[in-house]
């Protein structure tokens, strides 16, 4: 097997168990977290849409998968991904803008617009985020259809999973 192949291969490997850890995380935490009111689940309903958010620390993917450019460095860095659905319908909407921004009350990412990924027919938008300081941070989305004038912002809650590895 060439080495191109096998790190392929294994690259493949990381991404589906990345997102199968991903995918695993959002389901969980929609049903368990169905009736919080607290504001921490990662689902939101609003307008037309279903909204699922997920947050990694960068160091679980870091050196196996190269994506949006690369991963940041420093200390506090993410991967954010997040998944939309037809509220009627339960579809996956693959065909809208996506963009977040992490903050809490000494640091601002600004919005970044989330890339459209597709690994195995599934659609997930997701970027790497370097907010400036630790959390718990506040995570805003907004979802913008270019067929509809209105855009749809929802707002999440992240206590900090930190994970530190000297890179």
């Amino acid at each position: 097997m060439s080495h191109h192949l096998y790190c392929y291969k294994k690259t493949a490997t990381v991404v589906a168990y990345t997102l199968l850890l991903m995918i695993a995380f959002m389901v969980n935490s929609y049903a368990s977290n169905k009736t919080d009111t607290a504001g921490t689940s990662q689902y939101r309903s609003a307008g037309d849409y279903v909204i699922y958010m997920g947050v990694l620390p960068a160091e679980m993917i870091l050196g196996h998968v190269k994506m949006h450019g690369g991963v940041p460095i420093g200390a506090f860095r993410y991967h954010v991904t997040v998944a939309v659905f037809d509220r009627d319908t339960g579809k996956r909407i693959v065909n809208v803008n996506v963009s977040a921004r992490i903050s809490n009350s000494s640091s601002d990412t600004g919005f970044k617009q989330l890339q459209n990924m597709a690994f195995n027919k599934m659609h997930v938008y997701g970027n790497y985020f370097k907010p400036a300081s630790p959390g718990p941070y506040r995570i805003q989305v907004i979802v913008e259809d270019k067929k509809r004038t209105e855009k749809v912002m929802v707002e999440f809650q992240y206590l900090q999973a930190h994970v530190h590895i000297d890179n």
